[in-house]
């Protein structure tokens, strides 16, 4: 077998990359926060399937189409289905969002087009629509996260995936007291795909709502009101806060103390 042959071969199917990261920062820390917090999931680029990842940057994604989201998924040449989510919660990543804010802590997750048709993500300014999930006391999957504030009805954006190709980006990566498991919940257009859970540290307040925002009065208003809120700000998620009356699905899991 040829060399060239066995490298195709090796790439025929998606396997989760080694990120390497050529920026050096001198302090990166997890979030630490007490409630639940907007999702700012950046956008990194998309690449051919492969075995690691260099010298990426956020400023590497500057892509915007202008239309409305509406105007996009219009469009005949939009796909949207078939796509995978995978996550690497095991990897680290310092990223610094802007130059005023703190260095963090993310892991990737992977949107991952192993079909042999043109996909296509939508998204918004630098992020992808997505949000993070937390298996609660109770054995209820719950937001932790809620999508993040737009000041505008544009921005929009639609990255086309080729077949094996895959999209990076990031999400937070929280430290906190309560072991659970973690999922990621995306919105790709009119899909809402889910990750497989992973095992991962919260802390357990991260469950309620922000109360200190002056968005809060509002969020109230509208998730006890409008079931409607629940897709547009969870992606579908059910908050802890969210009135009983929905029913939800309780789903046991032995995880590790």
């Amino acid at each position: 077998m040829k060399k060239s042959d066995k490298q195709k071969d090796d790439f025929s199917k998606f396997k989760i990359p080694k990120v390497i990261q050529s920026q050096k920062f001198d302090k990166a820390d997890y979030f630490h926060v007490d409630s639940m917090q907007y999702a700012y999931c950046p956008m990194i680029d998309k690449y051919k399937f492969s075995d690691t990842i260099i010298n990426f940057s956020l400023q590497n994604w500057k892509h915007r189409d202008g239309r409305t989201e509406e105007e996009l998924m219009s469009c005949d040449t939009i796909n949207t289905d078939g796509l995978q989510v995978r996550t690497d919660y095991k990897s680290s990543i310092a990223f610094k969002f802007d130059k005023n804010n703190n260095t963090n802590l993310y892991y990737p997750v992977f949107i991952v087009n192993e079909t042999n048709n043109l996909k296509t993500i939508i998204g918004q300014d630098d992020l992808v629509f997505a949000i993070q999930e937390a298996l609660d006391s109770s054995g209820y999957w719950r937001p932790i996260e809620k999508r993040c504030i737009s000041f505008c009805g544009n921005g929009y954006w639609a990255l086309n995936l080729n077949p094996k190709e895959y999209a990076m980006f990031l999400t937070h990566k929280y430290q906190g007291e309560f072991k659970t498991l973690l999922r990621v919940r995306i919105k790709i257009g009119n899909n809402i795909y889910v990750s497989q859970p992973f095992k991962g540290s919260i802390n357990p307040n991260q469950f309620f709502l922000i109360r200190k925002d002056c968005y809060a009065p509002r969020d109230y208003k509208e998730i006890f009101d409008y079931a409607g809120a629940v897709m547009i700000k969870f992606y579908g998620a059910i908050p802890l806060e969210f009135d009983s009356k929905y029913h939800l699905r309780k789903i046991e899991h032995n995880i590790d103390k």
